[in-house]
């Protein structure tokens, strides 16, 4: 009876130094983040160490060594750390921060090993699938990465990013048409995507289906209230292909407030009123675009042409010659 009441105070003795060694671990932790919210990453760090001494098994403390680690620059020591935690578990996230370190070190290829080995362990594991997406997409691999999207489609059919990423792929390899069918799904999940319906007009754009294209650009900015100004450029651009000085002007207008000193969005202003026939007020917009970019060779061509038209020959000619030089 003693020996077995000996037994159980030792067992106990054991539970209570656990629980110690838990919570004196967690509380250095909580120091940790304390140090890294004041600017204190080496501080920080120590008491990371200073966790893992007292309970070296505590897998989210060298998580944050890690980290820490890559965030100092010691990406060698942080993968490391991240090698420790892949060799005594099948962690998927371990094996994709491992992966981005390998990235950050310029090792494309063990990089793309360590996503495949967190995609072996969890293969719906998207933010895996996007890493080895985009170093797929770094190293040029854009068959390899086509393949990783239909991978992912297969196990996500309404996962819309690979969509995204395989038309995109599709459109570098000039497959076109494969790359407007993909967008096509991508809208047939969420028909007002931004990405897909300005992806889309690109391509149309590039195909020679340019009063289509414009179409897609109106509904970015009409209907979906899209500011990018490489949509309100190429639409502005479009507009005047297809006479529609009114629609022009007002998405000159409205990229000019976004954007005050864009000399392109000038040099749309003067061609509008080139095309309006206001010559004088189109010179001084295709000066206000010189001004910005002195060789902004449309503009120059532009100023050339309505000096010509103005019958001012010499001034005209000193501008083509110019634009020509460029």
């Amino acid at each position: 009876m003693e020996l077995e009441n000996k037994d159980d105070s030792k067992k106990e003795f054991e539970r209570d130094l656990r629980e110690t060694d838990v919570l004196a671990s967690l509380t250095y932790l909580l120091k940790s983040y304390e140090c890294r919210d004041r600017g204190d990453l080496l501080e920080s760090l120590y008491c990371i160490d200073m966790a893992l001494e007292i309970n070296p098994k505590f897998k989210f403390a060298k998580f944050l060594k890690a980290i820490s680690l890559a965030i100092l620059g010691e990406v060698g020591k942080a993968i490391e750390c991240l090698k420790e935690i892949t060799s005594n578990s099948n962690d998927p996230i371990a094996y994709a921060l491992l992966g981005q370190l390998y990235e950050i070190m310029g090792n494309l290829d063990e990089a793309l090993k360590c996503y495949e080995k967190s995609l072996n362990i969890e293969e719906k594991f998207a933010t895996a699938f996007f890493f080895k997406a985009l170093c797929l997409c770094f190293s040029g691999r854009y068959e390899e990465l086509i393949k990783c999207c239909d991978r992912l489609i297969s196990l996500s059919p309404n996962f819309i990013p690979a969509y995204l990423f395989k038309a995109h792929m599709l459109g570098k390899l000039g497959k076109y048409e494969e790359a407007l069918v993909c967008l096509d799904k991508v809208l047939e999940i969420n028909e007002n995507d931004r990405n897909a319906i300005y992806l889309k007009a690109l391509l149309l754009k590039r195909v020679g289906k340019l009063n289509e294209a414009l179409k897609y650009y109106e509904k970015l900015i009409d209907e979906l209230n899209v500011r990018w100004l490489g949509v309100i450029r190429d639409a502005i651009y479009l507009c005047f292909l297809f006479n529609k000085l009114e629609k022009a002007k007002k998405y000159i207008e409205m990229g000019l407030e976004l954007r005050p000193n864009d000399p392109s969005l000038w040099y749309f202003k003067g061609r509008l009123y080139e095309k309006q026939g206001d010559l004088e007020k189109a010179l001084k917009y295709y000066d206000k675009a010189i001004k910005l970019m002195p060789h902004h060779t449309k503009a120059l061509l532009g100023k050339a042409r309505v000096l010509e038209k103005l019958g001012r020959i010499e001034e005209s000619v000193e501008y083509y010659n110019m634009a020509l030089d460029r």
